[in-house]
């Protein structure tokens, strides 16, 4: 007498995965969505990084060179707003490599492959896929937020020295 806990066939108890591979496409589709967001998100942040160091200079720098010369401290600060300035543009500048999706010829291409593919296989695959990509750009999100982090504290070191420059501050018997 059969186990009536037990199937007889296993490839019958075998559950299907179809749905399974759906969610992970479906999820694979949503951190690339997500990562597409983060890098409009820096280059926003970006922008405004560029014009805040943009703001900083015209208002500070025409008084404390006009008042003091062209000063060690305002040299610097110009240097670093030239620095603020070049990262920014790194990350506003279109870069290619990016991959956020497949082209509907990218996908019938991986049909044509595996003629016997099943919808879950192709989901399967284009997931596995997705995930190569999203670690692809992940390194290049990576590198941005680090000149982001650079800018941002190069802005904020620019806007210190021109208060200072402003200020007629030495430091140890550095005139900025």
């Amino acid at each position: 007498m059969p186990d009536p806990v037990k199937p007889a066939d296993s490839a019958a108890a075998a559950p299907d995965r179809a749905p399974l591979y759906q969610f992970v496409y479906a999820e694979s589709l949503r951190s690339l969505t997500q990562q597409a967001t983060v890098l409009d998100n820096i280059r926003t942040r970006a922008g405004l990084v560029i014009t805040a160091a943009n703001v900083v200079t015209a208002l500070l720098a025409a008084p404390a060179i006009k008042d003091r010369g062209l000063t060690n401290g305002a040299v610097i600060a110009l240097v670093l707003f030239g620095a603020v300035g070049i990262m920014s543009l790194l990350m506003l500048l279109p870069q290619k490599g990016w991959n956020f999706r497949f082209g509907a010829s990218d996908i019938l291409a991986r049909i044509e492959e595996k003629p016997e593919a099943t919808l879950s296989d192709i989901q399967k695959r284009l997931a596995i896929l997705n995930d190569d990509s999203y670690d692809k750009n992940e390194k290049k999100i990576g590198r941005l937020f680090m000149w982001l982090r650079w800018a941002s504290v190069f802005l904020f070191a620019e806007a210190g020295l021109w208060v200072l420059v402003l200020a007629k501050v030495s430091i140890g018997g550095f005139q900025l």
